[in-house]
């Protein structure tokens, strides 16, 4: 599972394993805005968030990492990848 904060503002997680007949990786990714005023542990306020079509296969790993470019604009997924 990869993950990163923008300014503390943001927090971005991607990936991770589930094992099953689905295979043993996810390419699930999610935000978590960390700038809400209010929210509790039970119901945090995560977001579902869509890949480009393009990095669908390659985004379904477990042993990755993400940056985050210097204007904040920008992700960058460090996949190791044949």
């Amino acid at each position: 599972m990869a993950y990163t904060t923008i300014d503390e503002n943001m927090f971005y997680m991607q990936g991770g394993v589930i094992y099953g007949p689905a295979g043993p990786t996810t390419n699930q990714f999610y935000t978590l805005d960390l700038t809400q005023p209010t929210w509790t542990t039970s119901k945090p306020p995560w977001k579902a968030m869509v890949y480009p079509e393009t990095l669908n296969l390659r985004a379904k790993n477990n042993k990755h990492s993400i940056s985050v470019s210097p204007d904040n604009q920008n992700l960058t997924f460090w996949v190791a990848y044949p």
